[in-house]
């Protein structure tokens, strides 16, 4: 949950490191920006989907967190490979904006199914 806001936080600064540090054009930035944050989604969803699988005890997320997750990974990635490769988006802000919103509510999402686990009425109370 936490790792989402803290790369949130990072994604959203890199903009500005780019094109203060290397004054690139407006579409480098965002190619640079999107092509970055595609290939952390992929690498957590690689790495971070085989811990998630094997650390959680059956039964303790909700049974709709998984496959809702999956579908935001799927969402961002798509969403930031198109963007990165000018298909579709046209290598904007926009494309990239929407990608940092999807972290979001995957930090969201993320809440909410710990909340979920927490209050389950699994002990009778």
């Amino acid at each position: 949950m936490i790792e989402f806001s803290i790369a949130t936080i990072f994604f959203a600064l890199i903009p500005f490191a780019i094109f203060n540090f290397t004054a690139p054009s407006e579409v480098l930035v965002w190619t640079i920006s999107s092509a970055v944050m595609a290939v952390f989604i992929v690498v957590h969803m690689i790495v971070g989907g085989r811990w998630s699988t094997r650390d959680v005890a059956p039964g303790v997320w909700p049974r709709w967190e998984p496959v809702f997750a999956i579908l935001l990974f799927a969402l961002v990635a798509l969403n930031q490979t198109l963007n990165a490769l000018g298909l579709g988006f046209g290598r904007s802000y926009a494309a990239f904006f929407n990608g940092l919103l999807l972290f979001l509510l995957i930090a969201a999402t993320n809440f909410v199914a710990l909340m979920a686990a927490l209050w389950s009425d699994d002990d009778g109370h």
